[in-house]
């Protein structure tokens, strides 16, 4: 998407410096035919681009939602929605050079259009800074249930050294006092940590 837009962005600044090529004063009507012409064909080709599509299928330049799915881990699904605006072209008409209103009037669509594309810019970096932190949060739900299991094993162990620890005092209570050397190393263990 980023990549499709940086094409969209040159494509737009493309059309601008031929409309400013066009309402230049006395440009003889064959010039303008060929500016025409170029204009259009970078129009269509804007077109095409914003119908590119990401590697699951997605054409979130044509309004497509974007779906980051994290649900295992934190119940959480992120859904990012950019405009559809290239989708139109940026509601940038068929170019028609024929006139000085015309000229004036495509100028005035092309800035649209750039504004558009910088709140196109700015919706995806919105979605790109949600999208870093839902992967923070799911990185420290992922530690944090790491760490989880590891209590849950140390208290495993601990139960178990702790099971057959009982088991020997009650088979001989007196001497289980005074053979506190014979005590399970591991046991010890747990006890300074």
């Amino acid at each position: 998407t980023q990549q499709a837009l940086g094409e969209i962005e040159r494509i737009t600044k493309s059309i601008s410096g031929i409309v400013e090529q066009a309402s230049a004063p006395e440009v003889p009507a064959q010039r303008l035919a060929v500016l025409e012409r170029e204009a259009s064909t970078l129009r269509e080709q804007l077109l095409r681009t914003a119908k590119t599509e990401a590697l699951d299928g997605v054409r979130p330049l044509q309004g497509d939602p974007i779906r980051f799915e994290a649900e295992k881990e934190l119940g959480k699904t992120l859904e990012i929605i950019l405009p559809n605006d290239a989708s139109r072209a940026f509601d940038i008409p068929e170019f028609a050079f024929t006139n000085k209103d015309a000229i004036i009037n495509t100028i005035v669509t092309v800035r649209k259009a750039n504004e558009q594309l910088q709140k196109l810019r700015d919706a995806l970096a919105a979605g790109q800074g949600e999208l870093q932190k839902t992967a923070l949060e799911l990185d420290v739900a992922s530690q944090n249930t790491e760490a989880a299991q590891a209590s849950v094993r140390d208290l495993d162990d601990a139960l178990a050294l702790a099971g057959n620890t009982g088991v020997g005092i009650r088979r001989d209570p007196e001497g289980a006092l005074g053979s506190v050397k014979e005590i399970d190393p591991r046991a010890l263990k747990l006890l300074e940590s």
